[in-house]
């Protein structure tokens, strides 16, 4: 196994210091999470790959601010994570869209914490479906939408509150290889367009080296960090060389 932070000079966005989670199954304590220590710098694409039932999952709605009921510290720009707050986003594997609005009114839903001026929400919402691509179906419903245009506008009502960090929690997982091949490339769009932190869970080792500058292995029974392995590999990768299958096999390595 081995553990390798990527080197940074600047404080890091995210820090997770000895985090730990239980909960009580039946009566009895079951640890989802053990001494999980992480940094993660500003502007970096990170993602998390491990077994099922690892903890993956709960340790975004750590961050997030979901859940609160864990020990160890949660420190989010410098400041302790205590619930939700200003600056952390996220999406799920179902876009979790109503269904009885249009996109534009789905991503408007973002903004009711903030609850900014009209014009400036109108302003927010249009350059919102404009960055995921989607101009032209402001006034569709989601079941007008095929999958992956659906996350997309999940995505971007995550991004209209202009959150520093944006967690996805397998955002991809539902969609047929062709679009998730698609999707990953907007992806990496969206995050050299907006200049933020991506934090991803999947369960996809090959879309993990494809899109981030390090990938966090996790072991499972208590969930916990096996290895960091850096992606020092330029975008648009190629997946087919040398470079991207060696480091493909040693995080499946790492996961077994």
């Amino acid at each position: 196994m081995s553990s390798v932070a990527l080197p940074t000079s600047q404080p890091p966005l995210l820090s997770l210091h000895d985090l730990s989670l239980s909960h009580q199954i039946d009566g009895k304590p079951f640890q989802v999470l053990r001494n999980i220590d992480l940094d993660i710098s500003n502007g970096t694409f990170v993602s998390i790959v491990g077994p099922s039932g690892c903890g993956k999952s709960s340790l975004l709605r750590l961050i997030v601010g979901l859940d609160t009921g864990f020990e160890g510290t949660i420190a989010f720009e410098g400041a302790p994570v205590r619930g939700l707050g200003s600056g952390r986003g996220m999406a799920f594997q179902d876009h979790r869209l109503f269904p009885w609005l249009t996109v534009e009114q789905n991503i408007d839903l973002g903004l009711d914490a903030t609850n900014p001026p009209a014009e400036e929400r109108r302003k927010a919402v249009r350059e919102h479906i404009a960055l995921v691509g989607l101009t032209g179906f402001e006034k569709a419903y989601p079941a007008q939408l095929s999958g992956g245009m659906a996350q997309r506008a999940a995505i971007a009502r995550a991004l209209v509150t202009r959150p520093s960090l944006l967690l996805l929690d397998e955002p991809l997982g539902a969609l047929d290889s062709l679009n998730r091949t698609h999707m990953q490339n907007e992806l990496l769009k969206i995050w050299r367009t907006e200049k933020i932190t991506f934090l991803m869970v999947t369960h996809d080792v090959e879309e993990a080296v494809y899109l981030s500058n390090e990938v966090v292995v996790m072991g499972s029974r208590p969930g916990r960090i096996r290895a960091r392995v850096p992606i020092d590999l330029p975008h648009l990768r190629q997946r087919d060389s040398a470079a991207f299958v060696a480091l493909r096999k040693r995080i499946v390595d790492e996961l077994e």
